[in-house]
């Protein structure tokens, strides 16, 4: 069965998503978007199949309908849609949400039984390479087993893998995701701010600092966490850790909560790495939370 998919937002997703299943050889007859302009552009990237059109005017032979939008705006667009699109037991309707469950939808179109989600573990910064990064990735699935099927074979066209996400486990799905990409941006512009505070600018910093990075993501895929972890923590080097303390709270002190934090975690790790002296591992620990509590 030959999808034919019709996307609802072309935002960073949305519009890299239509590009993408496009480019894999897709069937994507609408994009719409409330910025006519946006959904233009989207479906002039598509090819001659795919128009613009606003909500109200969706083709009714759409078999899959993709909603990536906002998540404040995913009900209010279910209600559009039970509005404008006829009933059709064998329409799948999913939205991309990373951490909303997929019957958020099944209240709104209560005449589609096939109501799922399609969340792509990656991350869109706006680039127009975007949507070739939604290329060999894994898609956290959720749906009835008819959908999650047609959904598998989509993914499949993208060369990728899928995950099936239960209810009660999705905003965990989604904060490992969070954590993965977004707190490693926040460590990496602390890590900036901390060289820049010794003179060396950001774009210096960055070059510097790359190499390490890359390492390190590659020792994680291929020995995994634990066996990845080097430094000062480690290695139980409680003085090393009083100097990097000492010295942040002249410099930035604002740093102090997220340094403190993230070393009492590393200590865990290295506790399961069991290399380092473990009373030096508590000292650690005693360290930052009297610390702690003499900053707060």
């Amino acid at each position: 069965m030959e999808e034919l998919i019709g996307i609802i937002g072309a935002g960073r997703l949305g519009a890299s998503l239509a590009r993408a299943l496009s480019e894999a050889g897709c069937t994507v007859p609408a994009v719409c978007d409330r910025d006519v302009r946006k959904a233009e552009q989207t479906a002039s990237s598509c090819g001659d199949v795919t128009i613009a059109c606003a909500i109200d005017s969706l083709p009714q032979h759409l078999t899959l309908v993709i909603l990536a939008v906002p998540d404040d705006d995913i009900v209010k667009v279910g209600i559009q849609l039970a509005q404008h699109l006829t009933p059709d037991e064998d329409r799948i309707v999913a939205h991309t949400s990373g951490v909303l469950n997929a019957d958020v939808l099944s209240a709104v179109l209560p005449h589609h039984k096939l109501v799922a989600s399609m969340h792509p573990v990656q991350t869109l910064s706006g680039s127009e390479k975007d949507w070739k990064r939604l290329f060999n990735i894994t898609y956290g699935i959720q749906g009835p087993p008819d959908a999650v099927h047609r959904l598998k074979n989509i993914v499949h066209k993208l060369d990728g893998k899928i995950v099936l996400v239960q209810p009660a486990g999705k905003a965990l799905y989604h904060l490992a995701c969070v954590i993965a990409a977004n707190f490693t941006v926040g460590l990496q512009h602390a890590a900036v701010r901390m060289l820049n505070a010794i003179g060396i600018e950001e774009r210096d910093a960055l070059t510097m600092l790359a190499p390490l990075v890359r390492a390190t993501l590659e020792n994680i895929l291929e020995q995994g966490p634990a066996s990845a972890l080097t430094g000062p923590v480690s290695r139980g080097d409680i003085g090393t850790v009083k100097k990097h303390y000492d010295h942040l709270e002249k410099k930035l002190p604002e740093l102090l909560t997220l340094y403190s934090a993230l070393s009492k975690y590393l200590v865990s790790i290295a506790v399961q790495q069991g290399k380092a002296d473990e009373k030096a591992l508590e000292e650690i620990v005693a360290f930052l939370n009297a610390k702690g509590e003499h900053f707060t």
